[in-house]
């Protein structure tokens, strides 16, 4: 999994790579239909080569509201007396930019969000949350505590995370928002080996199960941890699945933050 210094690089290249280059205006010039003809089929030719595989990249940045009203916690100052209201709205990339709003179809998708934040904000207090440096520095921690819930890990070609990949039989295991995976969906593979009972991420180490493990841990090569059910595996399945996220959120915004 990149770093974030040079997960924000890439993001600024594929922004940049988007931007198509202005057009200078210049004389007409006339070209003899048969070059121009013959020109128009090499580039083709070029673009579409057979088995050319379509590239995938994070695209953006889009914006995200993640409450509709706001949403109002207890802080731990006075005894969990004083609260804080907040609106929160996020920048953030992605592959589809319809991905992030497509999450409210999870029914599991608004209260393990406001769990989230819930709890991450009742363990602050006002001087931690609220003013000057601390603010931005609890933006940025809830960022990290959102990241993996807004854009969860998917295993093979599923709508929802938790949805079981029915080519593998394969989904993210009871410990799935403990995981410390983060790499992009499209860069990489989970390789199975449903006949030797065998899994492995990209070039990992291999891990053997039974097949009644609900919370298997799998380790990226840079020691980052997956954790899979496999109680449902297609025994005869031997191949490879994409496993990865569909985006990442670039920075939290609060559009409102209220203290009493």
């Amino acid at each position: 999994m990149a770093e974030p210094e040079a997960e924000a690089k890439k993001d600024a290249a594929e922004v940049a790579e988007g931007e198509e280059a202005p057009k200078k205006k210049g004389p007409l010039k006339l070209i003899l239909g048969v070059v121009g003809t013959l020109a128009l089929g090499a580039t083709a030719a070029v673009v579409a080569l057979p088995g050319d595989p379509p590239r995938h990249r994070f695209q953006g940045p889009y914006h995200h509201s993640l409450f509709e009203e706001k949403f109002s916690t207890n802080l731990k100052d006075n005894q969990q007396r004083r609260y804080l209201q907040t609106l929160l709205d996020c920048m953030y990339f992605a592959y589809d930019p319809m991905y992030l709003p497509g999450r409210l179809e999870d029914p599991l998708y608004d209260p393990m969000l406001r769990d989230r934040v819930g709890r991450m904000i009742s363990g602050k207090s006002l001087q931690e949350a609220y003013e000057g440096p601390a603010r931005e520095a609890f933006l940025a921690e809830l960022r990290d505590v959102l990241n993996p819930h807004l854009f969860p890990l998917h295993i093979g070609a599923t709508t929802q995370p938790m949805q079981l990949d029915e080519e593998s039989g394969l989904r993210p295991g009871i410990s799935f928002d403990r995981a410390t995976f983060r790499g992009r969906y499209w860069e990489h593979l989970l390789k199975v080996d449903a006949v030797a009972r065998t899994l492995q991420i990209d070039e990992g180490p291999v891990v053997t199960y039974t097949g009644t493990e609900e919370d298997l841990p799998l380790n990226a090569s840079t020691g980052e941890v997956l954790y899979i059910d496999v109680t449902e595996i297609n025994p005869e399945f031997q191949g490879e699945v994409q496993v990865g996220v569909h985006g990442r959120i670039r920075q939290l915004f609060a559009r409102e933050l209220i203290a009493q």
